[in-house]
């Protein structure tokens, strides 16, 4: 019998300080537990999240892990638009990987 393939996610909390964490889970809400918890990573520990601000949806692990380096990678206004396009259609996660990392090398 086939095992059900795992789904693999990208997601951005607000920490305190009105921080970004950005990170990889197959469940983000046992991910954000552990966060609140202080045993998520050490960055959350030091400053826990106060929410979950946008989570994307990867078709496999190495795109959902090239998106998280991508993001951040990206400085603090690049989070912030990525953030705040949630209303917008954003495209596809292979695309978006591509894109975010375009916008970096044109630097």
């Amino acid at each position: 019998m086939p095992m059900p393939s795992s789904q693999h996610f990208v997601y951005i909390l607000r920490c305190r300080g009105n921080r970004f964490y950005t990170g990889y889970a197959t469940n983000v809400a046992a991910r954000y537990t552990k966060h609140r918890e202080g045993t998520g990573a050490r960055f959350t520990k030091a400053f826990p999240p106060s929410e979950v601000l946008r989570v994307f949806q990867c078709p496999d692990k190495s795109t959902a892990l090239r998106l998280e380096a991508a993001i951040k990678k990206l400085r603090r206004p690049g989070k912030e638009s990525l953030v705040h396009r949630c209303a917008q259609a954003l495209p596809s996660t292979p695309y978006l990987v591509e894109h975010i990392e375009a916008i970096l090398e044109a630097r």
